[in-house]
């Protein structure tokens, strides 16, 4: 079965609010396990792997 997203309306402010988020920082406040590697983090979610800086993310696979 094939779910269908719906879109989401963020507002300005919203917005704003997650570029100033700090994702790493983020995620380790809810128990997620990140690691340093260099000046980045790496988010392992099951066999995903994220790159992390400040408040931007690259999904590598």
């Amino acid at each position: 079965m094939i779910k269908i997203s719906t879109y989401i309306h963020f507002t300005k402010e919203q917005r704003e609010q997650a570029r100033r988020t700090d994702l790493a920082n983020f995620l380790i406040s809810q128990g997620e396990q990140v690691k340093r590697s260099g000046s980045e983090y790496e988010w392992l979610d099951g066999s995903q792997k994220v790159t992390i800086r400040g408040h931007l993310w690259y999904h590598q696979y």
